[in-house]
């Protein structure tokens, strides 16, 4: 079986039945949303698009692991990105996370969410 690639209109890549495939993409998203880094970008990129300069800036942590960890979650399907002259912007595909029925992690409270106490 051939890794998922992930598509706008769905998962490609993958040989097998469509459920099976269902379970090979949602297992790499799963993976991707496992460590706390991830999580981090994902939460930051919540509030708007940004660069990884940007990006590693706001963590405290590098730009060469910045990038490591936006690869994995662009290879899962959960953030997206545009360039612009010398620049990629990174910004996160809410309707990969509503399609996966992990909308609820974006709303208020939720874990990647606006936190309670936190500006709007």
């Amino acid at each position: 079986m051939r890794a998922a690639i992930p598509r706008r209109g769905g998962w490609a890549g993958v040989q097998g039945d469509g459920a099976a495939s269902e379970l090979v993409a949602f297992a790499e998203v799963m993976r991707a949303l496992g460590d706390e880094t991830r999580l981090r970008i994902l939460r930051t990129l919540g509030s708007g698009r940004l660069c990884v300069g940007d990006l590693a800036h706001a963590l405290g942590v590098s730009q060469p692991l910045v990038s490591h960890h936006l690869k994995a979650l662009k290879h899962a399907g959960l953030v997206g990105c545009h360039r612009e002259g010398p620049w990629v912007y990174y910004a996160v595909r809410r309707e990969a996370f509503q399609r996966l029925g992990l909308g609820a992690l974006w709303e208020p409270g939720g874990v990647l969410g606006p936190q309670e106490g936190s500006a709007p």
